[in-house]
């Protein structure tokens, strides 16, 4: 069983789902901010092409992670749209999805998801900058009484301090990549503390999936 992992590209215009895919071994915090980093570092350059449409450019941002479509959506593209898209090769590296039937059935497997919403008409986009692009649900919420009680001696002894955990500032729904490579950089520092987190703002406690 592995532990399956949905990626899906949003049009922020009209919130549709151009197209989304299927990791089976990437539903982990650590794989997820990587993968999710590597699609946005690739969105500039793929949505200033004028010869696409929207859907075969988020076909291409998932392409950027080593996805490809399912033979079945792949023969649904007309021939020329076949010429910017490939293949998967496997369902570790990703199968995309574009048509609604496909992509809910990537939904029913999922076990975690990230949806990166994109403005695909603003060709001068800030990514580096304060613009909402990713929500992140790679994680666990858990109860501050199951922590206090799963972790009793480390907290008696000193180990832990739920008060000290590492605590992000955004919103894990409004992630822009400086957001995501923060993350990443707090990774270690994370697990040292049993996984556990904090989102400033909240009295909730989070823990990675590791």
């Amino acid at each position: 069983m592995g532990q399956r992992l949905n990626i899906e590209i949003k049009r922020r215009k009209d919130n549709k789902v151009l197209a989304n895919s299927y990791y089976h071994w990437s539903a982990y915090t650590s794989s997820s901010l990587h993968l999710a980093e590597e699609i946005i570092e690739n969105i500039y350059d793929i949505i200033r092409k004028e010869k696409v449409s929207d859907e075969i450019k988020a076909i291409q941002l998932l392409q950027t992670t080593g996805a490809g479509l399912m033979e079945d959506e792949y023969n649904k593209l007309n021939e020329e749209d076949k010429k910017y898209c490939s293949l998967a090769t496997n369902r570790n590296l990703g199968l995309i999805s574009f048509t609604d039937e496909s992509m809910e059935e990537t939904r029913k497997w999922e076990e975690g998801r990230l949806t990166i919403d994109i403005d695909f008409d603003d060709k001068d986009y800030d990514f580096y900058g304060n613009k909402n692009l990713v929500d992140f649900e790679v994680y666990f919420q858990v109860d501050e009484e199951e922590v206090n009680e799963s972790y009793e001696e480390e907290i008696k002894s000193g180990k832990l301090d739920l008060n000290n955990l590492t605590e992000f500032e955004f919103s894990l729904e409004e992630m822009t990549l400086n957001d995501i490579r923060l993350f990443m950089s707090k990774l270690d520092e994370i697990e040292n503390n049993n996984g556990l987190f904090r989102v400033k703002g909240t009295d909730l406690i989070y823990q990675i999936i590791y």
